[in-house]
């Protein structure tokens, strides 16, 4: 009799088991992406900053030894260091062209063009002065800002055939442009005076060069000349994640939960890479042993959103994202987990039958 009961507890913890294995397979989320973790340059950490169509990936890591560099990385020649990297973030186009922002000797910041086949060329300022590098096109068309003694905070376009373009010509006290697309077209913000900052849309074949979005908040261009940005309805009284258009103006996308919203990318499939903050409630006994936790995720209209840091192995709460291209590939690192060091990963999606 004892024997039996044995054999019927065994049976039906076995039983329990499987049932639990079962769930847990059944509540994994779905695998949409294949996961490659990128090699280093032999330093504790590597961090994409941009990705193209081609699947380059360009970035900063760490070496053994000489500091942190710049890298370019692709799956023919893997990683290429490029030399020693400055403290702003860098820019890839699918000809492989890098731009980014350097310092001299002096200390003084100098916006530059990276071609494989001509090397450096750095974008110089009549008079003197500092420039820094926060977009670039397809056809290698870069912007950003300068600053001068007599013009301080100046948004600006340049290219190698042309030279520098001051494009600050609306009466603001300072302007940056973000980002410009493949026709030319520029996203910057600017403000006047003690006001704060305003977006604008700046095209050259438009009569009127800028025009001003409606408040907001907005973050990146795609190749249509759409702008993604956060925005509050004050009919739902609640955010939105919108795109403004010049024709036709803002166009609703998807509600988010809270105004704690940190990166977005915008790409031309109307994908949009962000990221939110959530916070639990015991941030309140402790905000040390409870921070904020970020998570990353990439929306479209077909597949609606998807958790990214659910898709990256052991990574899940220690993810951040960079950037996407047009393909809908991301780019980012994944922290150790006792935050020495960090390794960046590339998500390619997984197609769907």
């Amino acid at each position: 009799m004892i024997h039996k009961r044995r054999f019927v507890v065994l049976i039906v913890a076995a039983g329990l088991l499987l049932a639990g294995l079962g769930s847990m397979i059944l509540l994994r989320p779905a695998r949409r992406y294949e996961v490659t973790f990128l090699p280093s340059l032999g330093g504790a950490r590597t961090i994409p900053h941009a990705i193209n169509d081609r699947r380059q990936v360009v970035g900063v890591a760490d070496t053994n030894g000489a500091g942190t560099h710049v890298f370019l990385w692709d799956r023919q020649k893997g990683m290429q260091d490029l030399g020693p990297a400055g403290q702003h973030g860098y820019f890839l186009n699918n000809a492989g062209q890098i731009a980014g922002t350097m310092a001299d000797p002096n200390g003084e910041h100098h916006a530059f063009l990276w071609d494989p086949n001509e090397g450096r060329t750095v974008v110089k300022i009549p008079g003197g002065g500092e420039s820094f590098a926060f977009g670039l096109n397809n056809q290698g068309e870069m912007v950003g800002l300068t600053n001068t003694a007599r013009h301080p905070m100046r948004a600006f376009r340049w290219d190698k055939a042309s030279g520098l373009e001051d494009i600050a010509a609306f009466g603001e006290s300072w302007s940056r442009a973000r980002s410009i697309n493949d026709a030319g077209q520029i996203f910057a913000l600017a403000a006047k005076g003690t006001a704060d900052s305003w977006p604008y849309f700046w095209d050259r074949r438009a009569t009127t060069l800028g025009k001003a979005l409606p408040g907001g908040d907005f973050h990146d261009m795609n190749n249509d000349g759409c702008i993604v940005g956060q925005f509050f309805s004050f009919d739902t009284k609640g955010h939105a994640m919108v795109l403004w258009r010049s024709g036709t103006g803002l166009e609703e996308l998807f509600p988010i939960d809270q105004q704690d919203l940190g990166t977005v990318k915008l790409n031309d499939a109307y994908q949009v890479l962000y990221s939110q903050k959530h916070r639990s409630q015991l941030e309140r006994v402790s905000q040390r042993r409870f921070p904020p936790r970020e998570n990353w995720y990439l929306w479209d209209a077909d597949r609606g959103r998807v958790l990214l840091n659910e898709q990256v192995p052991s990574g899940a709460d220690d993810f951040m994202a960079g950037d996407l291209n047009n393909a809908g590939d991301v780019v980012g690192f994944v922290v150790s987990k006792d935050g020495s060091g960090c390794q960046a990963v590339l998500l390619e999606p997984i197609s769907e039958r």
